[in-house]
């Protein structure tokens, strides 16, 4: 929908979109989201200020052109069918404003991963105050072992992939949900994008100050904007492990430690399947073993 933010796009057509171009390409996330685009078929570009090693030098691995610095410019080398901003952009950006002012296609990367990656595949979203970055990890590693072909992108380099994404075929895609703002036209958590078909909560602690006012308002974010505590979300989001690999992933588990705890403030989590007493603060991962 056009507006005073531009022409910003919360849901894209897959078959919609051939040229992408993302401003604020060496970022950690941008870049490796990047790469993942590229995997999936689609002609990627990027821009930033500057560019640097390690990600000048996996961008270049991974065939897409870094332009710098930002500039309006960028846009007519790129020619893209979809622009997507970064959480660092802000709205004076000069590539952001000329996307504006030409009325281009434009989105955030969230939206744009939940649109393009996610689809209608298995959504696994990690959230918490802590503790995210390794249990993304831990589930990408499990459902990959598994046999079950994920698509995953975490906030750290994994060991066991030599990277921070994996592109695969099957339905399962693990993302870790940030809950910082999503970019400057979007204010809400990142993870409110990631359609989440299950879900782990591994923590609550206040965190963001910048964007949150108390502790309140951050749990609200959590709880009831993910669609834990409603009952109008299209999809319903199953707090337990995805069913189909679960056998595999408890053999696999069996030997080390018992099954993942989430822990939440949340009145459905407290109910979850599980752990059925009202009082409780813990839901346990469903898991065959048990």
């Amino acid at each position: 929908m056009a507006d005073d933010n531009g022409n910003v796009l919360n849901d894209i057509a897959p078959g919609s979109v051939r040229r992408v171009h993302l401003v604020g390409v060496a970022g950690t996330g941008m870049g490796s989201f990047a790469g993942l685009l590229k995997a999936e078929g689609y002609e990627v570009t990027g821009s930033d200020q500057n560019v640097y090693p390690p990600m000048s030098d996996m961008l270049h691995a991974w065939g897409i052109e870094a332009m710098t610095p930002y500039a309006a410019e960028n846009l007519d080398r790129a020619r893209p069918d979809l622009v997507i901003i970064g959480n660092v952009i802000r709205r004076v950006n000069p590539e952001a404003t000329a996307v504006r002012e030409r009325g281009l296609p434009q989105t955030s990367f969230p939206a744009a991963f939940g649109s393009l990656l996610i689809r209608d595949r298995h959504s696994v979203v990690i959230a918490g105050t802590h503790g995210k970055t390794t249990t993304s990890a831990l589930m990408a590693h499990v459902l990959t072992d598994a046999g079950t072909d994920p698509t995953f992108l975490v906030g750290g380099v994994t060991l066991n992939y030599d990277g921070n994404f994996r592109h695969g075929e099957g339905r399962y895609v693990v993302v870790e949900g940030d809950e910082y703002d999503t970019a400057y036209f979007d204010k809400g958590p990142k993870f409110l994008h990631y359609r989440a078909r299950s879900a782990m909560l591994t923590s609550v602690e206040f965190d963001h100050a910048d964007i949150y006012t108390d502790m309140a308002h951050y749990e609200r974010r959590r709880c009831r904007r993910t669609g834990c505590c409603s009952s109008a979300r299209r999809t319903p989001m199953r707090w337990r492990w995805p069913s189909a690999p679960r056998a595999a992933a408890c053999r696999r588990t069996r030997g080390a430690a018992r099954p993942t705890t989430s822990r939440g403030t949340c009145a459905s989590a407290r109910r979850g399947r599980a752990s059925r007493s009202p009082g409780r603060r813990a839901t346990r991962a469903s898991c065959c073993c048990r």
